[in-house]
């Protein structure tokens, strides 16, 4: 940073610099203090799966609509980071014909949905051995805990208009992450 901040400084006339980052908020505030910040907005799911499956098309990927849109939730609104995880998946899947959403599952190291169901209505009805069994078996398999922390907000979040109650583990589940 101390060599960026000194071309920053002293900038010959003819250059401009774009500096482009998601994660700003890492950056010091001697470089923050001679930029111009430009926010942009992460693009929806939909848009994202519109996108994928364009490009599954034009490369003849055969892959389902809901692996589409499991990629776009994992990109987290970045078009760039689903087109890198649709390519990571097709590379490892290429020669099985159609990728399901549970390959990029299994491919990405996620729980799967029927884990994550369970897992939810484990809690939902207070099932304390049920919870265990769950997290074990999803553990088990190199599940990372911010990982299923991750999917377990996105289920959750997705189900607190019908089961309210949900929102007492979303603040448990946000720390997870940290």
């Amino acid at each position: 940073f101390n060599a960026l901040l000194k071309i920053l400084e002293e900038p010959p006339e003819h250059i401009v610099f774009i500096l482009a980052t998601t994660d700003f908020d890492k950056l010091p505030d001697t470089i923050v203090s001679r930029t111009q910040r430009y926010h942009f907005h992460t693009i929806s799911e939909n848009d994202v799966v519109q996108q994928l499956r364009l490009i599954a098309e034009s490369e003849k990927i055969q892959i389902e609509e809901s692996a589409l849109r499991l990629l776009a939730q994992r990109g987290g609104g970045s078009l760039r980071d689903s087109v890198s995880l649709l390519d990571q998946i097709q590379h490892s899947r290429a020669e099985f014909g159609l990728i399901e959403r549970s390959d990029v599952e299994v491919a990405l190291g996620l729980a799967t949905s029927e884990e994550l169901s369970s897992l939810v209505s484990a809690l939902t009805q207070r099932q304390p051995d049920a919870i265990i069994t769950s997290l074990q078996a999803v553990t088990g398999r190199g599940v990372s805990a911010p990982t299923l922390a991750s999917q377990l907000v996105q289920v959750v979040s997705r189900q607190l208009a019908t089961t309210p109650a949900l929102v007492h583990f979303l603040e448990g589940l946000m720390e997870v992450g940290k």
